[in-house]
């Protein structure tokens, strides 16, 4: 599934009316993807299950705590929030429903609500795949999309290519961490409030397969896009030029866009996304090295040894991630040889590393993209959504491509800081690596090499069924991998 969600905690709102009189009542914080998404009350929860059990029936949406005729207080409402956080979490797990109308609404309303203000024009900068800071104007409770497709209109790009891309929360003007991909029932300007204060909005490609670049490459925003990303990735090394770095500084400093892409397609790293050191319990307890992710799986580099584990994603059954203190792990099901019969043998095993919920989402859109593809699928367009909607008149109407390929140097203050790769770079990690000592998982060794799930396998299994621990939070996976 596409959400991870949470209820940690109830707290007690006071509000006093036009009149004076003051009321007080619980509000429920509400977390998605690892961050805290909105507040709600009891009354909103329970509406709004009581609409999707019409439209879906009781089956689908469980139970939900009743209404009691006296106040609960929030230091008295532990059970009722374990119930609230069950309710949301098998709703997660139906994309049917969370892609429904319904419980996207809710999640907007709900997050429009937390910043208490009228709706009102701002000013957002999202920066392009150089660090580049392209301002546009948009409405307070304008959901992602709507933000998307106002950036993709003010650069100019075909509207029919722009959900080839898409807005992306990442951790400063270095652009140097994604911290997830903003979703549909987002309203990206309260995200951004309700972010950590270095926090950036970055436009970022959403596929992970180059075939598709086959559509983008004879649009020339895209191939620009495409461009200023490859640049990135040569400099941060995730893409090894090789025998072919002479032919690529040539193109480069010709600014033959299309011929470097075309060029930097072919070579190792194109379209790898690194997350950064981590730590695995397969095959060995302790794998560690440097995570990435392409079109083919999950990749784990061994900074020392050069080793090289590679995770194929059509072999990945299922995966999971569960709030452990303070910390999300990701558990994979993964389908590995049995020699010793003709039965597939499926384990489970977990990889330690930041941003879990990120890497479990790149996942899903790796597979559905797999699916889409064989499928011979369109991806959808702005004029797919439902309703109309118009991006807000902007201030300036054009750039200039030197906005979007202008070197560093034509730079000045943070844009000059913000120009630096858009990944993490490759070397930097390895001679990170090589002198600190790698991140240790809080897993038991001899359980690990054994490949169950640690603790949790009588607890969490792949079906909606299971009894969960109250106080954890399980993101499932649960689309099967097509086979390769």
């Amino acid at each position: 599934r596409t959400m991870h969600i949470s209820v940690p905690c109830s707290r007690e709102e006071v509000k006093t009316q036009d009149n004076g009189d003051v009321s007080k009542y619980v509000v429920y914080d509400i977390h998605i993807n690892g961050t805290f998404h909105c507040s709600a009350r009891f009354s909103k929860l329970k509406d709004l299950y009581e609409t999707l059990k019409r439209e879906f029936g009781p089956n689908a949406v469980g139970d939900f705590p009743s209404k009691t005729f006296f106040y609960v207080r929030a230091e008295e409402s532990h059970e009722r929030r374990i119930m609230i956080q069950r309710f949301l979490q098998l709703l997660s797990r139906s994309r049917v429903i969370i892609n429904g109308t319904t419980f996207q609404n809710f999640l907007l309303t709900a997050q429009s609500e937390v910043q208490r203000g009228p709706e009102s024009e701002v000013s957002i900068d999202v920066l392009l795949p150089n660090g580049s800071k392209l301002p546009v104007t948009v409405l307070t409770t304008h959901q992602s999309d709507d933000v998307l497709e106002t950036v993709c209109l003010e650069l100019g790009l075909n509207p029919d290519l722009t959900y080839y891309f898409g807005l992306f929360l990442v951790e400063d003007l270095s652009c140097a961490a994604v911290i997830r991909q903003l979703q549909t029932f987002e309203c990206p300007y309260v995200s951004l409030q309700r972010a950590d204060p270095p926090n950036r909005i970055q436009l970022r490609r959403t596929y992970w397969d180059p075939i598709v670049e086959a559509a983008l490459i004879p649009d020339p925003i895209a191939l620009n896009l495409l461009y200023t990303r490859a640049l990135c990735d040569i400099d941060s090394d995730l893409i090894h030029a090789g025998p072919s770095a002479a032919r690529l500084q040539q193109l480069r400093a010709a600014e033959n866009r299309r011929g470097l892409v075309e060029l930097a397609r072919t070579l190792p790293g194109y379209g790898v996304e690194s997350f950064g050191l981590c730590n695995a319990t397969y095959p060995d307890p302790e794998t560690k090295g440097v995570l990435l992710l392409d079109k083919a799986g999950l990749l784990i580099i061994n900074p020392e040894t050069g080793r090289e584990v590679r995770y194929e994603v059509g072999r990945i059954r299922q995966w999971r991630t569960f709030n452990v203190d303070t910390e999300i792990e990701l558990e994979i099901e993964y389908h590995v040889e049995n020699p010793l019969s003709t039965i597939p043998k499926m384990i489970w095993f977990q990889i330690h590393v930041a941003h879990a919920i990120h890497i479990a989402m790149c996942i899903q859109a790796m597979i559905e993209e797999h699916v889409r593809l064989r499928d011979h699928r369109p991806l959808r367009r702005p004029a797919d959504r439902v309703g109309t909607f118009k991006p807000r008149k902007q201030i300036v109407r054009s750039h200039d491509m030197a906005f979007l390929t202008g070197s560093p140097a034509s730079r000045t203050g943070s844009d000059q800081s913000s120009s630096r790769g858009v990944a993490v770079s490759l070397s930097t990690l390895l001679a990170r690596s090589s002198l600190s000592p790698s991140p240790t998982l809080p897993f038991p060794a001899a359980a690990a090499a054994a490949a169950q799930p640690l603790g949790r396998q009588e607890k969490f299994a792949s079906n909606s069924d299971d009894e969960e621990d109250p106080d954890s939070s399980a993101f499932y996976g649960a689309v099967v991998a097509p086979s390769t």
